[in-house]
């Protein structure tokens, strides 16, 4: 009877990933945690919203590179289901990007993707059962960095600016960008100017460099830093 008792107060946790590697290495560490029920894992974030409204997950480890969307982009759409659940993001990014979208999105912590990530994550659930958030040292200290820095892009350039640059990253043309944010050819122009006169960029491909190391452009995965072992 106190097996079955504890088998229902336990957390469900879902894991939203596309590595293998990874998959196997939560999963596997789950079995051994009383407090948390495992519920499986998505391989994308459409598969990954769908499974957590159905099981009602309590914790979401979320992989921030997705097939299919950002790991934002999802953290966004689990917290409007009906019963929300508490995002940890679990990754190796650590760009400034990622420190400016932690802040504007529902996310209770993070979780890295190295060799120590099996102490980390079971610190970030049982913080996270306890009604707190998680964030290593590490994290905490560079948000604080970023958030009080000056030069932050967060000060200097407008929501709708910032909301552009990874297409401008991209190398994409006014009429491109234009065409999927439903604007004009000149308003993209007008604010790709200002992007570059605030950052004191005078070549197109300077901002584009600047954005790539920000981490707005998303299109290339380097291999992780650490083995899972």
């Amino acid at each position: 009877m106190s097996g079955a008792i504890a088998s229902r107060a336990a957390a469900g946790l879902l894991h939203i990933e596309d590595e293998p590697i990874w998959i196997d290495a939560v999963a596997q560490l789950q079995s051994s945690w009383p407090e948390v029920r495992y519920l499986g894992s998505a391989m994308t974030g459409t598969e990954g919203v769908d499974l957590c409204r159905k099981k009602h997950a309590t914790i979401v480890l979320l992989n921030l590179w997705l097939p299919d969307a950002n790991g934002f982009e999802v953290a966004e759409q689990l917290s409007r289901l009906s019963r929300p659940p508490r995002v940890l993001l679990f990754t190796w990014r650590f760009d400034d990007m990622v420190l400016y979208r932690m802040n504007h999105s529902p996310v209770y912590g993070l979780v890295w993707k190295t060799h120590r990530f099996r102490e980390q994550l079971r610190s970030a659930v049982s913080a996270i059962l306890a009604g707190q958030h998680y964030f290593p040292p590490e994290v905490q200290a560079e948000l604080s960095r970023f958030h009080s820095s000056p030069f932050c892009f967060a000060k200097i350039l407008s929501r709708t600016e910032i909301d552009l640059l990874p297409r401008l990253g991209e190398g994409a043309t006014d009429q491109e960008i234009a065409a999927e944010a439903g604007l004009s050819a000149s308003t993209v122009k007008w604010h790709r100017q200002r992007i570059m006169a605030k950052l004191g960029f005078h070549r197109t491909i300077d901002l584009i460099r600047w954005a790539r190391l920000k981490g707005f452009v998303e299109d290339q995965r380097p291999a992780p830093p650490c083995a899972v072992g």
